[in-house]
């Protein structure tokens, strides 16, 4: 039976979401809008579980491609990025607040 280690995974995840986001700033800066949409939603297609990375990343996931749709003038799809990343962080912080006051 294999047995991979929690915290292997998520330190797989982390840096993989760091590579993500160093191509993607490259990709802003040339323009290149529609490759970094995609790979954010890539990134939101992946199954992240309830953990506290779940929250951090989804919340600054929703924030980039709000700001990449702004860029683009597409300000109401951009307003619902927005809307959604204010949505995830709160609920991020409520899940945060439950869980470390005991």
């Amino acid at each position: 039976m294999l047995y991979i280690n929690k915290r292997f995974l998520t330190r797989i995840k982390i840096q993989l979401l760091w590579k993500i986001y160093q191509e993607n700033k490259v990709y802003e800066k040339l323009r290149q809008y529609h490759k970094a949409l995609e790979n954010y939603e890539n990134i939101l297609k992946a199954n992240f579980n309830s953990s506290p990375l779940y929250y951090v990343t989804m919340t600054s996931i929703h924030g980039k491609l709000g700001q990449i749709h702004e860029k683009m003038g597409q300000l109401d799809k951009a307003l619902e990025y927005y809307e959604k990343m204010l949505e995830i962080e709160g609920v991020g912080v409520y899940v945060y607040k439950n869980t470390h006051n005991s």
